[in-house]
């Protein structure tokens, strides 16, 4: 993403629709799914908003089953059949960052409608879905909490017309024209219904194509108006590019703006303009909406767009970048994917329009909205901060007087120093709140916004009894809560505010602060809200923290990394601390004649992940023992892993995959070895075998390969010897410093493969060898390749994966 997906159907498979990735949103429209054997739609951790989706199953149509997946469905119709009585239709089962809204889904033939076992909201036992959330509404003022439910336009069309009614912008050049605005408004005012604008590709005859200019832009010094019978134009991904004196002053200007295309009054009642992109250098505004005609907007990139005091028609965005769109003076809006990216100013500007956006991305600098009037509704967004530090209120600006709902929409960022402090400013009778993040549901780095209303309560909203509250449990780093409500009283959730800062609401329940500073007392306060927007008188509560006694976690896991003749690469995962590790040390004991040495030979420090130990002797075997240390001086246990270095290692810098017990490769875990060559080999190192004959019976290679290199033999042995070969390099050539090379001899042979054609390098395919017993022992197994019968030279295949014996992966 990010990206749209519509009006598909799809038949079949285990899984209909698999979406991955923690960003950049993908906007799924009209899909029907039936028949799946797994689930419908699998999602995780990505951002996803769904509508008008139609399910026969009898499995769930949907699983948000990953930390920080964001979905919001709506106006859809779930229908199960056969075993779809047993299970739920939509699974939200996560961690705390998965956020599920759902509104207006129609459910038949499940056992239960939603399992959400998340945030702080319990599912929906069985029947239609009227409007829910898996995690309690957030305001900065009392307010209603329910979603505008603004109504909802598909987008229009229009009929793709007959090859006469369309006219080539290059068939209206004249002589002495300066650039291409002239054929273009000719082409426009020609009375053909589609004017395209095809592309100026320039085809390449070097092999080194990308340095080639292969698209060349459509230059405009002055506006362009769509008017007349015109009703498509499609770009066919023309690129605009602008000329003229500085300021653009050769452009209409439109209110203040001035612009490159004017949406003016013509005898068509929708156009629809498809397929450019504008490019991000300066220019006047792509389009200025200046009729009360209806205009499509779709697939188009780097676009700015506002519309005039005349320019009440209703306007349609699907699939389009740029911006930021300006929408004002009572106009209609419907967005769908609209992924606004500007710097330093406001993503969508709302100044009295009524706006409707299902499905939102965007990048850096200033608020993603700023809500001046209007009407705001927003289903599912993702904003990005991916270059540096943003303003104090850098996602919602809602000023006096602007009715704004948000459902599932996200901030991402890259490091924690660049989150945004105060998500959202809000004025309300001439006040202003700031919330902070913490007002919010932390997602990674960022934040997620479940659901937010800036509506004024209704008439009719009571006022709840206040909730009950008191500290069951205190650490260095946090306070928790015990919150209660009276049996059978209807509240929304409970706000909470800590030391005048207004925390993420709740429900009845354990609430746990997290994050404190130790040994400090903190003022709690508490209220219970309704959904018509009704708040209770507040309590108060007091907690203290204490001093830090709790040791951190043991560090995780050591494994090896690269070995090198003189030196052992560990890595190891955090430990984990509520206060915060500060240290980690490592002892290394020798081990000798298989004995662990009482007292360490080397103690030192490490660094956070990893340690190189730069003085290990060939041959020699070690256990290596990690501890952490948190700020007040607790100390772990520790984490352990037995290394040591052969006396004799591969040269060839693509063959550091010498591996230990835990079958960690010579690169990043999952890489693969490019080029297998003639010769080269590769080494696991002290691999524990026959022991259980029945779970050491194979040897699994992945691969790809052509057809020249069939017949490649793989040989794996065990117990083989290093040896150096007698030559040792090219004596005339002086780069190559007469390395010597090496080779395996020696050694049993306990499995044989010959490579067989996969169809090509990048196609792979899995092969099994079954191998031949040992004496139970560690031994190094090496896996040698040998042109054999193969026809080719040079490289015969690139090996991705060798899963030897219990699992474990070489590549």
């Amino acid at each position: 993403g990010p990206e749209m997906v519509k009006n598909i159907e799809v038949r079949g498979f285990d899984t209909g629709i698999r979406v991955r990735q923690s960003i950049n949103l993908v906007v799924i429209e009209g899909v029907t799914l039936r028949g799946q054997r797994v689930v419908g739609i699998d999602n995780k951790q990505q951002i996803l908003p769904i509508r008008k989706l139609v399910s026969d199953n009898a499995v769930p149509v949907l699983t948000n089953t990953e930390h920080s997946g964001v979905v919001t469905l709506i106006d859809s119709e779930i229908r199960g059949t056969g075993t779809a009585a047993n299970s739920a239709a939509i699974v939200n089962d996560g961690d705390n960052s998965c956020v599920l809204f759902a509104r207006n889904v129609k459910v038949s033939g499940y056992g239960e409608t939603i399992k959400n076992t998340v945030g702080t909201k319990r599912g929906i036992a069985s029947g239609n879905i009227d409007e829910f959330c898996s995690h309690p509404p957030t305001s900065a003022f009392p307010s209603y909490s329910r979603s505008l439910n603004l109504p909802i336009k598909e987008t229009p069309e229009v009929p793709w017309d007959a090859m006469d009614q369309w006219a080539n912008v290059e068939k209206f050049k004249q002589p002495g024209d300066p650039d291409d605005t002239a054929s273009i408004q000719r082409a426009i005012d020609s009375g053909k219904t589609t004017v395209y604008l095809p592309s100026r590709a320039v085809a390449s005859t070097s092999a080194d194509f990308h340095k080639d200019k292969l698209d060349a832009k459509y230059m405009v010094s002055s506006t362009i108006h769509i008017r007349g019978n015109v009703r498509r134009i499609i770009g066919c991904e023309a690129e605009f590019r602008c000329t003229g004196e500085e300021g653009f002053i050769n452009f209409d200007e439109v209110e203040g703006n001035r612009c490159i295309f004017r949406f003016e009054d013509g005898t068509q009642p929708v156009v629809i303009f498809e397929r450019f992109t504008f490019g991000f250098k300066k220019k006047p505004r792509a389009i200025v909406h200046d009729s009360s005609r209806t205009l499509v907007i779709s697939s188009v990139a780097d676009m700015t767009y506002r519309n005039s005091a005349k320019g009440t028609g209703d306007v349609f965005f699907e699939d389009v970048g740029g911006g930021p769109p300006i929408f004002a003076h009572g106009q209609h809006v419907w967005a769908r994917q609209l992924n606004p990216e500007v710097y330093n100013n406001p993503k969508i500007v709302n100044d009295g329009a009524i706006v409707w956006v299902f499905g939102t991305k965007s990048e850096p600098g200033g608020p993603w909205l700023l809500a001046k009037s209007g009407k705001t509704e927003l289903l599912g967004g993702f904003m990005y901060t991916s270059h540096d530090k943003q303003g104090p209120t850098g996602m919602w600006v809602i000023e006096d007087g602007a009715l704004v709902t948000i459902a599932g929409a996200t901030e991402y960022v890259w490091s924690p120093k660049w989150r945004i402090d105060d998500p959202l400013k809000e004025t309300r009778g001439g006040e202003t709140r700031t919330l902070a993040n913490g007002a919010f549901v932390f997602r990674g780095n960022g934040s997620a916004t479940p659901f937010y209303s800036s509506l004024p309560p209704a008439a009719n909203a009571s006022v709840p009894p206040s909730p009950g509250a008191k500290v069951s449990s205190t650490s260095a780093k946090s306070v928790s809560l015990e919150i209660t409500m009276p049996d059978g009283v209807a509240y929304a959730g409970i706000n909470i505010w800590r030391d005048g800062k207004q925390l993420r609401p709740t429900v009845a329940g354990t609430y746990v602060d997290k994050g404190l500073e130790t040994g400090k007392v903190y003022h709690y306060k508490l209220l219970a809200f309704t959904t018509e927007g009704g708040w209770s008188q507040p309590i108060e509560v007091e907690a203290s923290t204490t001093a830090d006694r709790t040791p951190p976690t043991a560090p995780g896991k050591p494994r090896t990394h690269r070995l090198f003749p003189n030196r052992i690469d560990l890595h190891f995962g955090d430990a984990e601390d509520e206060v915060g590790v500060t240290a980690y040390t490592v002892a290394r004991f020798p081990v000798v004649a298989g004995a662990v040495a009482d007292q360490p030979d080397l103690t030192d420090v490490a660094t956070r992940g990893r340690y190189y130990d730069l003085k290990p002797v060939a041959g020699a075997a070690y256990v290596y023992r990690l501890r952490a240390t948190d700020a007040a001086g607790n100390v772990s246990e520790p984490s352990e892993i037995r290394a040591s270095v052969p006396t004799e290692l591969p040269n060839q810098s693509k063959l550091f995959a010498v591996l230990f017990d835990d079958k960690y490769g010579w690169g990043n875990r999952g890489a693969y070895l490019g080029g297998v060559n003639h010769g080269q080999w590769i080494m696991f190192h002290a691999e524990p075998l026959g022991f259980e004959r029945s779970t050491y019976d194979r040897v699994t290679f992945r691969y790809g390969t052509p057809d020249y290199a069939t017949g490649t033999t793989m040989k794996i042995i065990a117990d083989g010897r290093i040896v150096a070969d007698a030559v040792a390099g090219d004596p005339e050539d002086e780069s190559d410093k007469k390395k010597p090379q090496r080779h395996i001899e020696g050694g049993t042979v306990i499995a044989t493969h010959a490579v067989q054609n996969t169809g090509g390098w990048g196609k792979v395919e899995e092969f099994t060898e079954p191998l031949k017993d040992v004496p139970a022992g560690l031994h190094d197994v090496f896996i040698v390749f040998d042109k054999g019968q193969s026809k080719g030279t040079g490289s015969f295949m690139d090996l991705w994966e060798v899963d030897l014996l219990r699992g474990g992966k070489g590549y």
